[in-house]
């Protein structure tokens, strides 16, 4: 038999970080669809922030230029909340 392995809980004093290293969510998700996610995480007791990157679309389908995108992971990685 295979050994499940999960990932600790989160800690509902941490900070959730959302971004788009890849492609934009807006790309693919409506600002509804988006914010309907946003809700249930607040709902569920966890804070959020989100990125520059999100919603930044190129007409490549990048959230943004590759230094761009990673910008917005180092500023969060620098954070400490």
């Amino acid at each position: 038999m295979i050994e499940k392995i999960l990932p600790p809980k989160l800690n509902k004093s941490k900070l959730i970080v959302i971004i788009a290293p890849s492609s934009p969510v807006a790309g693919s998700c409506s600002e509804n669809t988006i914010q309907q996610g946003y809700s249930y995480l607040k709902n569920k007791g966890y804070s959020m922030v989100e990125g520059r990157s999100v919603k930044m679309l190129t007409k490549k389908h990048t959230a943004g230029t590759a230094s761009f995108r990673v910008d917005d992971v180092h500023e969060f990685v620098k954070r400490n909340d």
